[in-house]
Order: structure tokens, then C-alpha cells, then sequence
């Protein structure tokens, strides 16, 4: 928590997600996925990270000399935007940190953790007001798995409400990769925190699907 409150003071938040903590995410994943990593140890870094984010978040709020309207819009908005961390704590780790940021702007979003899309508990998630569902990976690899993800989303929540693909990479795409959205059913993807902040709050999530620069 030290070294984010000190990357703070040279930068945003947003910046700390995407330049410090995303990528230890990534790493991590790397690991877990040459088997240098155990399972156990992937979750303790993942609540470790969801530790940080809500501290941060708590002490920001503390810290801050005037509540902006746009944080207090996004403490009472309601739900429209889900965030989901699509096969480990890894995944949930990233879109909590895509949560914070979108509340901070005023956006109404909430993690849902991926054991309430698991299976028949996918039945029970919320529909009403939804809009958007943002599905996280820090393994860019996972397209098969997003696919299967992405229509079991599309079968509960109708072709209406659309889906972002956050494909959480350390070097960031600036371009869409057109294959990868038709390959996996996604309405939009994005590789850093970053872009789908633009795409979500600035661009109004474009109709056409596209990766911000």
C-alpha cells in the first residue's frame, strides 16, 4: 500500500492500475501457467490485490478535501455495468480494479464474482438495468474459454446488453483485434484498464466495436 500511495503522488490512479498492478497480475498468471505458481498462492495474490484496491479506495475518499459530483453520482448510481473476473482471482483482482475506476467516474458498476456465473448460478445474476458486462482475463490466451463464457452471458442476458472483452495485456494494443471479436462473440475489447475507462465513461461505449488508442 506504501508503493501505491507513493506512485500516487506522481500519477493517477488509473495510471497505477494499469502501469504497476495489472502487470504483476499478468506476470502472475505467466507463472501460474508454467506451474511456478500453485493455486493457493495465485488467490493469496489476488485478495492481496483486492486488498490494496479497497484500501485504496477508503483512504482516497478519506484523503479527499471535496467529494467531486462525479464520485458522488457513482456512489448512488445504480447498477449497469457488472464486472467480472472470468476464471480466477487473477481475473476478479482486474475487474475490481475496472470497478473502482468506472464508480470514481461516476459510473454505476459492481464486481460479480465468477462463482455467480458458474453453472446454474448464472440463473440468478441480475438483468434488470444492466447494460454492459465487462469480462476480465489477465491470460490473453483464454479466447476459447471467453467464447464459451461470452455465450452463456449472451443466453441470460440477451443480445441487448453488451459485453467487453478486457483482455489485460502488459504492452497494450492500440488496435482491435477485428478476428479475436468474432472469434469470441465480444461486443468491444480492450487490453488496459485505460482504454476501457474511454470507451465505457468518454465514448459512451461506441456502437461499433473497436479498441480505444
Amino acid at each position: 500500500t506504501e508503493l501505491a500511495e507513493e506512485c500516487l503522488e506522481d500519477g493517477s490512479l488509473e495510471k497505477l492500475y494499469d502501469a504497476i498492478i495489472l502487470p504483476a497480475l499478468v506476470h502472475a498468471e505467466q507463472d501460474r501457467l508454467r506451474g511456478s505458481l500453485h493455486r493457493a498462492a495465485v488467490e493469496e495474490i489476488a485478495e492481496d490485490t483486492i486488498g490494496v484496491i479497497d484500501e485504496l479506495e477508503e483512504e482516497q475518499d478519506l484523503l479527499s478535501d471535496e467529494v467531486s459530483d462525479e464520485v458522488a453520482a457513482g456512489a448512488l448510481a445504480p447498477t449497469s455495468i457488472l464486472c467480472i473476473g472470468a476464471r480466477n482471482g487473477l481475473d476478479e483482482a482486474a475487474a475490481a480494479m475496472l470497478a473502482h475506476l468506472l464508480t470514481r467516474r461516476g459510473a454505476g458498476a459492481r464486481t460479480v464474482p465468477r462463482t455467480e456465473i458458474s453453472g446454474r448460478n448464472l440463473a440468478n445474476v441480475e438483468r434488470q438495468g444492466i447494460v454492459l458486462v465487462c469480462l476480465s482475463y489477465v491470460n490473453a490466451g483464454a479466447t476459447q474459454h471467453a467464447q464459451r463464457t461470452i455465450r452463456r452471458l449472451r443466453q441470460h442476458f440477451g443480445r441487448e446488453v453488451r459485453v467487453m472483452l478486457g483482455m489485460w495485456a502488459v504492452d497494450p494494443s492500440p488496435e482491435a483485434p477485428r478476428e479475436l471479436l468474432a472469434a469470441t462473440g465480444a461486443d468491444l475489447m480492450v487490453t488496459s484498464l485505460r482504454q476501457a475507462v474511454r470507451q465505457i465513461i468518454e465514448e459512451g461505449s461506441p456502437e461499433q466495436p473497436e479498441v480505444a488508442p
